[in-house]
């Protein structure tokens, strides 16, 4: 009865390895991998396994030329162009190289590309994250009026 009202949906546009398997979804991009070029201002770590955690197999330099491959998640599989395999956060940015993937890891190549390339623009200076004496103060302060009020409720309807 259910096949009768909801019939099958066209697949438009998605290749028929896509409906085959799940793994298949993760080969659709190329196997080969895309040439990018790291931004921003600091260097990319590259882990050994897709986890903050685990051990740093090399750092890519900004503006430096790297191998990406097409994956799911919150890392990205990355060659280096040492030919270091690993996994970078999502959080970085990459720019679109275009020259092939294997001429990364020429060294002649790579030199000619990366001269070809534009200048990486002006590193902003990034704020620091830390806390400073008066908002530290303030988070006490708040912190004490906190546990005063909670300890006279308690002497008083404990």
């Amino acid at each position: 009865a259910y096949s009768r009202y909801h019939p099958p949906v066209a697949t438009t546009g998605i290749p028929d390895a896509v409906t085959q398997d799940e793994l298949s979804f993760l080969t659709i991009g190329n196997p080969m991998g895309r040439a990018y070029r790291l931004l921003g201002n600091q260097p990319a770590k590259v882990y050994d396994q897709p986890k903050d955690s685990s051990s740093v197999r090399e750092r890519i330099p900004p503006g430096d030329l790297l191998v990406a491959f097409d994956d799911p998640g919150p890392f990205r599989q990355v060659n280096t162009a040492r030919q270091t395999f690993g996994y970078i956060s999502r959080s970085f940015q990459l720019e679109p190289v275009d020259i092939l993937a294997a001429e990364v890891y020429d060294p002649e190549t790579r030199h000619k590309a990366l001269a070809s390339l534009p200048a990486l623009p002006a590193a902003v200076p990034v704020q620091s994250s830390r806390l400073d004496v008066r908002q530290i103060c303030i988070a006490a302060g708040f912190g004490v009026l906190v546990f005063a009020a909670i300890f006279a409720a308690l002497l008083k309807f404990g």
